[in-house]
């Protein structure tokens, strides 16, 4: 829990570093409330890394304290890079804890899971996730990318960084000439509605 109270500690450097933190499986939902008081604006879970599904019941109290915290929760979704299965993180094992938690703040990142967008209508039903662009502008056929745009709605994208895997001044450029003027919403407007801020 050091590196979480290190994160947050973040945001007395600068007001424009909103910091995430991770908890692990095996620690207690409880230990989320110091990260309000840490100034943590949300938690990050890596199911493969962390060796969990996200749907198995132990986890449900972790989201039921996020969500009565009103902690973002990102998860990662879908594949990983290298053509290596994401055991834990296909996108049928997120639908129960949508459908459970409707009023938890959800990000899925790689536009809804990487290289698992043929599922991505099974979450696609819940209005409370956003979906972030994270390691896709410029790694993936940019046909592809307008068209899971287009499926997903302008207005639940956020621009998103995967660092440190990609040059974050490219990604945006990309999205820019790829979207034209809606580009601020994926980049500033969207990431400000779901963080409360403006």
């Amino acid at each position: 829990f050091k590196l979480n109270e290190w994160y947050g500690g973040l945001s007395h450097i600068s007001r424009r570093i909103i910091p995430f933190g991770s908890i692990h499986p095996e620690n207690k939902p409880s230990e989320l409330k110091k990260f309000a008081s840490w100034g943590l604006k949300g938690i990050k879970f890596q199911p493969n890394a962390q060796l969990f599904y996200p749907d198995e019941k132990r986890m449900f109290p972790f989201y039921e304290k996020a969500e009565e915290l009103q902690l973002i929760t990102t998860f990662h979704i879908g594949n990983e890079h290298g053509n290596v299965l994401g055991k834990f993180s296909q996108p049928e094992r997120y639908v129960e804890v949508l459908r459970h938690f409707p009023n938890l703040k959800v990000v899925l990142p790689h536009l809804g899971g990487y290289m698992t967008w043929d599922r991505l209508e099974l979450t696609l039903e819940f209005p409370n996730v956003f979906y972030d662009t994270a390691y896709l502008p410029g790694n993936i056929e940019d046909q592809i990318f307008l068209e899971l745009v287009e499926k997903i709605g302008i207005d639940r994208i956020l621009f998103g960084t995967d660092f440190p895997f990609r040059d974050h001044a490219e990604e945006v450029a990309h999205i820019k000439r790829l979207l034209g003027e809606v580009a601020e919403k994926v980049l500033w407007l969207n990431p400000e509605k779901i963080l409360g801020i403006s």
